[in-house]
């Protein structure tokens, strides 16, 4: 199934706008915010700067009545102000705290400059009633400079306005924008993990809807794909599985009945030249034949090994007496590869969870590697340590090694040493890859380091099979 997962000039507008709707929204908060800030310091300024506010209307009545200096007293005005008290010719007639006397005349100028307010420190107030005399009051701290502690609460008042407006927004975003990405991304990470059936699941009615349909059919279209090939691997490995039994039954005839001849021909007393010669075909037939077999086996072994739902069947076992009758039972075979060895295996009881047969196989596999492709005179080292909740068991030789070309792909099947895959050494190359499937199929790991001087091969088991996880991982 395919789908197309570009943008199309539609989405592209419909994102565009409500981008759009969103810097409209910001920016009427902040206006908001401007209008709010002005009247959170005009409010300030009443309550902390009273005497800056002064309602000089209420004040102007008692300048009239008890006169500038007992107004002045009875008010508590600031020690700047001054006030006049001018009659219908200009003329002071009555003032308190200014510096001109009484009889100063004013010009109509003057008068008309402080009516219009050109001066912001000077307040002039006209009487309701025509006969009655005006006054001046003088303010000198009143040059409009706002007080220091205005403009700091302003400013802090605004920008806490203005982080609760972001915070607002970025809310608004995470919904539209940041959750669903939030939701793709676990959705990406599940896919890594290699968890193809996961569905990503969000409702966002936007544009993120349009790459979560896009994901999800990729998705889908990669585990069909994946289930599809391991069901034609199974297959394949069923087929190995059933034509290595097919043919072992002929194959085991053919040797078994080679043998029958060589022994007859052996009780033969007086041999001709075609008994020597028939002789010499059937030791190849038996060789061959022996060959094939151990191909088959090793086929047969590989592939259901590499069965998904293939179990172990592990159970608790002393790892040091178990290694110690493996090294004992080598012994024969690496006296007559002309191998010396040395064995370092603890005395004390460590109990580990493993399937005997198949570690043995493992292990049988390693120290026949060893022999195959090293020369006599070889010393193979087999060393067993404990670490906490896992045993590490080291097998090293000090032979040729194993060629640069070769270490990255050794555990690969039917990969061998020897590039001219000769009879001489032998094998048919799958015994480092059942090595590695036994040992992982416990749950563990194998590595593996060589070089001139030698080969070492780790072998990294827990003591509490984690065969019972892996199983129940494919189960799940």
């Amino acid at each position: 199934m395919e789908s197309d997962i570009e943008w199309n000039p539609i989405v592209i507008k419909n994102l565009q706008r409500q981008l759009k709707w969103e810097f409209l929204i910001f920016m009427v908060l902040l206006m908001v915010e401007i209008v709010l800030t002005i009247l959170f310091s005009i409010t300030y300024t009443a309550i902390f700067h009273e005497e800056e506010l002064l309602d000089f209307n209420e004040i102007y009545q008692d300048v009239t009545e008890l006169g500038p200096e007992e107004a002045f007293r009875i008010n508590e005005l600031p020690e700047g102000v001054g006030i006049e008290t001018i009659n219908d010719n200009n003329q002071i007639i009555d003032r308190y705290n200014s510096p001109r006397l009484p009889g100063y005349q004013y010009t109509q100028k003057e008068i008309n400059i402080f009516l219009n307010d050109l001066y912001i420190d000077v307040y002039a107030y006209y009487p309701e009633d025509e006969s009655q005399d005006f006054v001046l009051f003088f303010v000198p701290s009143a040059d409009g400079a706002i007080p220091y502690d205005v403009i700091l609460a302003s400013v802090l008042f605004f920008l806490l306005l203005v982080y609760l407006t972001i915070h607002v927004i970025s809310k608004r975003l995470g919904f539209k924008f940041l959750d669903p990405l939030n939701a793709l991304m676990r959705g990406i990470k599940t896919l890594q993990k290699g968890d193809y059936a996961t569905k990503i699941v969000f409702v966002s009615n936007s544009e993120f809807d349009q790459v979560r349909d896009a994901i999800n059919v990729l998705s889908h279209d990669l585990d069909c794909e994946i289930k599809k090939r391991q069901k034609l691997e199974a297959s394949r490995n069923q087929l190995i599985v059933d034509v290595s039994h097919d043919l072992k039954t002929p194959l085991t005839n053919v040797i078994g009945y080679s043998e029958v001849l060589l022994r007859n021909l052996d009780h033969i007393p007086h041999q001709n030249e075609q008994h020597v010669e028939m002789k010499r075909y059937l030791e190849i037939i038996t060789k061959n034949g022996k060959q094939a077999n151990y191909l088959l086996r090793d086929l047969s072994e590989l592939s259901q090994l590499q069965t998904p739902d293939l179990r172990v069947n592990c159970t608790a076992i002393d790892m040091p007496e178990f290694l110690r009758e493996f090294a004992i039972g080598c012994i024969p075979e690496l006296e007559e590869a002309g191998f010396s060895y040395h064995f370092e295996i603890p005395e004390k009881e460590i109990l580990c969870e493993f399937d005997d047969q198949k570690i043995h196989r493992a292990f049988q596999n390693l120290v026949d590697n060893a022999i195959k492709y090293n020369p006599k005179g070889t010393e193979l080292k087999i060393q067993l340590i404990e670490e906490d909740q896992k045993v590490l068991l080291v097998f090293t030789d000090n032979g040729v090694g194993i060629p640069d070309d070769c270490q990255a792909d050794i555990f690969e099947p039917f990969v061998r040493a020897d590039p001219d895959r000769n009879r001489i050494t032998g094998g048919s190359g799958l015994g480092l890859a059942i090595t590695k499937k036994i040992i992982e199929k416990h749950g563990g790991s194998i590595t593996m380091e060589s070089n001139t001087s030698g080969t070492t091969f780790q072998l990294l088991l827990y003591k509490t099979c984690q065969c019972h996880e892996m199983n129940l991982e494919l189960e799940r």
